[in-house]
C-alpha cells in the first residue's frame, strides 16, 4: 500500500491562487510532523509483516484463517490445516418403555458385546466440544499460547474450537 503525502494533498486543495511559493512553504512547515507522524504509522502497521493491514486482510474463514497460521507458524511446510469440528449427536435407537416391554431386548443391551456404535466415542459432539478443529503438527507444540491468540483474534465470536495435534 502507498504511503499518503499530506503534504501535496493539502497544496492540491488549495485554490490555484492561493499556490504560490511562500504559502506553499508555510504549508510545508505546518504540515511536516503531521507528514512523519504519517509516515511512522505506515510503516508501523503496513511495512510489518504482521501489522494492522496484515490482519485486516484476513478473516474467520476457513481458508483466510489457515492461511494466516500458516504464514505464521509454518511458513515453510504449510502443515496447519482447519477442518469441522465434531458434530455428530448422539441417537437413541431403543427408548425407556421399549427397552421395558421387551426384556430380551434389556439383556442384550446389557452384554458389552453386543453395542454397536454408529460413531467412534471420540467423535460425538460432546466428547470433543469444537465446531472446528485447527490440525497442528506437534513440532508446533511449544507456541501453542501464542496459536490460540492467533485464533481468537480471527475466529467469529461464540464460536469454539479444538487444537489436535498429528
Amino acid at each position: 500500500m502507498k504511503p499518503f503525502d499530506v503534504i501535496n494533498m493539502a497544496i492540491s486543495l488549495l485554490p490555484i491562487i492561493l499556490r504560490r511559493p511562500v504559502v506553499c512553504a508555510l504549508l510545508r512547515s505546518a504540515l511536516s510532523v503531521l507528514q512523519q507522524k504519517h509516515d511512522t504509522i505506515h510503516t508501523t502497521h503496513c511495512g510489518e509483516p504482521w501489522g494492522t493491514y496484515y490482519r485486516l486482510r484476513h478473516t474467520g474463514q476457513v481458508i483466510s484463517l489457515e492461511s494466516l497460521l500458516n504464514d505464521r507458524f509454518d511458513s515453510t511446510n504449510r502443515r496447519i490445516r482447519v477442518g469441522e469440528g465434531n458434530s455428530h449427536e448422539r441417537w437413541w435407537l431403543y427408548t425407556e418403555n421399549e427397552i421395558n416391554l421387551q426384556p430380551h431386548l434389556r439383556s442384550w443391551l446389557a452384554e458389552g458385546e453386543a453395542n454397536t456404535w454408529l460413531y467412534p466415542d471420540t467423535e460425538y459432539a460432546d466428547q470433543i466440544g469444537g465446531d472446528f478443529v485447527v490440525s497442528v503438527p506437534t513440532v508446533l507444540r511449544d507456541s501453542e499460547a501464542s496459536l490460540r491468540v492467533s485464533i481468537n483474534d480471527m475466529k467469529i465470536a461464540g464460536v469454539s474450537y479444538v487444537i489436535m495435534y498429528f
